[in-house]
């Protein structure tokens, strides 16, 4: 399987690439097959053939990343891989692995090299990375919090070329379905930086920040701005409503700073300043 899929990186035929890819897909299905089987019979050597399978998942999940057309069942069959290393206990690694994977396929990055998804394709991938990983132990708030800091510019991106009237025709996904999953990803994003700030309180261990374990405040004021900037720039498209409530949104990230814990204020307090000033309270 690693060498279908070194053969694929090599070559830059667009046909034989895609047998190649095929062919990492087919052997991964196989030993996907034979390790359910074990699981069903027997647990000999099980812990043999699931080190193989964990180590051929993030080959098989590039793989169909590159042979995918770039529609919901692509879409699909990478979330089902997700699931499965999920469901099987893999490493970490193999999910950061997948993280960059889909972060490297937007299609804004005009790499021929590179398989290219859809802005709110890479976003649901990355918001069940998310959801995944939190249920692991070992994992680094600091990490995923860059992983949201990507996701949110590729969909703030996205949402303001939607919001200009002469382009939104023109939009494979309508601006709603950017906005629906932004939410998700702040919701994410939320609970994490609130959870790991109230640690600091409660942990015994120190040096919690140095770990990777606390949300970087840096990280949560860059949503909160980018969050008010995207208010700003839909409120000047005419959509009054939905400009108004992004800038509470804004404010209700920056407010997550005034946690006793953290103690930075300064930037939900010039937020909401700023609402009042235009008048959007």
């Amino acid at each position: 399987m690693n060498l279908s899929v070194m053969s694929a990186r090599s070559t830059l035929n667009r046909e034989e690439k895609a047998d190649h890819y095929n062919q990492a897909i087919c052997s991964f299905e196989s030993l996907r097959e034979i390790l359910s089987r074990l699981l069903t019979y027997c647990e000999a050597n099980k812990d043999a053939l699931s080190s193989k399978v964990f180590s051929a998942l993030p080959f098989a999940f590039e793989a169909i990343l590159f042979t995918g057309d770039n529609t919901s069942t692509t879409l699909n069959r990478l979330l089902d891989l997700v699931q499965f290393a999920s469901l099987h206990d893999a490493p970490k690694l193999v999910f950061n692995i997948f993280a960059d994977c889909v972060l490297a396929s937007d299609k804004h990055l005009q790499d021929p090299s590179t398989p290219q998804l859809e802005p709110t394709a890479v976003a649901k991938l990355v918001c069940e990375l998310i959801v995944v990983i939190r249920d692991r132990s070992g994992y680094r708030v600091a990490e995923v919090s860059r992983w949201v800091r990507c996701i949110v510019e590729i969909l703030v991106r996205e949402i303001k070329a939607a919001s200009y009237p002469w382009t939104n025709s023109n939009r494979a996904h309508p601006l709603e379905a950017s906005l629906s999953i932004l939410r998700a990803i702040l919701n994410q994003a939320n609970d994490l930086a609130r959870l790991s700030y109230a640690s600091i309180a409660t942990s015994l261990t120190e040096g919690l920040a140095e770990q990777g374990c606390v949300y970087p405040t840096e990280e949560v004021e860059f949503l909160a701005s980018t969050l008010f900037n995207l208010a700003i720039d839909l409120y000047v498209s005419g959509m009054d409503h939905v400009a108004k409530e992004w800038a509470q949104i804004a404010v209700d990230v920056a407010g997550i700073l005034e946690m006793e814990t953290v103690g930075r204020g300064n930037l939900a307090r010039k937020l909401r300043t700023k609402i009042a000033t235009l008048g959007w309270t």
